[in-house]
């Protein structure tokens, strides 16, 4: 979900028609599957009790989140996006109407009480933003909607990512749609650049994005600032023939 004042949502507005067939093409398993296949577990650790709650920061087209209400069918969910593309594509799936959608910035979240036993952030949502007063701003909202003792999980792509996987040309197709984009990474100043074309159904969508490495140390201290205490965090390689492009975190709110 990327933050109000990024180009980006027009980005994914572009690509919510496609999005959930690109995630599935060339026979890869979509990175929603892949982060609901680690999360649950971890769910089931941390949080207990009667009233559970999950709210997805950055949900996309929402696989995850319904995933979760499959595996969750008590809990209570909520799902937050940028983008209004995605978040239609979304409200269309089945099981969405037991959802709120909810459109929002990642940085000015401020989502309505009750309060949730638990929230998530996925993919490289965090790498949108691309500074760390940013990320500040994104953790306390987090906290914010967290009650207290609630457990906030989430990755980022880390340095072994953006130096594998934002150096390259990539080209994916489908029947009525093709995605071309192009990477770099400035590992300097710790910027990724991409450059994305969408053809689908005839229209054409360019776009650039800027995402940010945040070293470990950075992520640390914009969790403890907004008062979230990190329980671990470890590298993490969404795809078992592939680097440990990611890094995955586990935190709570203090009581």
């Amino acid at each position: 979900m990327p933050p109000a004042t990024d180009p980006a949502p027009s980005l994914y507005d572009a690509l919510a028609p496609v999005y959930d067939r690109w995630q599935r093409s060339d026979g890869l398993t979509p990175f929603s599957q892949l982060a609901l296949n680690k999360l649950v577990p971890v769910l089931g650790r941390y949080v207990r009790g009667d009233a559970r709650s999950f709210v997805d920061l950055g949900c996309g087209t929402g696989d995850l989140l319904l995933g979760l209400g499959r595996a969750r069918p008590g809990w209570r969910l909520a799902g937050v996006d940028g983008s209004a593309g995605m978040l239609a594509v979304a409200r269309g799936k089945p099981g969405a109407a037991r959802v709120p959608w909810l459109q929002g910035a990642l940085d000015g979240m401020v989502l309505p009480p009750p309060a949730f036993d638990a929230a998530g952030c996925f993919y490289d949502t965090l790498n949108h933003l691309t500074d760390l007063a940013s990320l500040r701003a994104a953790f306390r909202g987090v906290a914010a909607a967290l009650a207290p003792g609630g457990l906030f999980v989430f990755d980022v792509t880390n340095e072994i990512g953006f130096t594998r996987w934002w150096s390259s040309q990539r080209v994916w197709r489908g029947p009525d749609w093709r995605i071309d984009v192009t990477t770099r990474y400035d590992g300097a100043r710790g910027l990724g650049h991409a450059e994305t074309v969408i053809d689908h159904r005839g229209a054409r969508t360019v776009a650039s994005l800027t995402e940010r490495c945040f070293a470990e140390g950075d992520v640390n201290d914009a969790l403890s600032a907004a008062g979230l205490d990190v329980r671990s965090y470890e590298p993490w390689s969404p795809f078992d023939t592939d680097a440990a492009g990611k890094t995955w975190w586990i935190s709570v709110k203090s009581s």
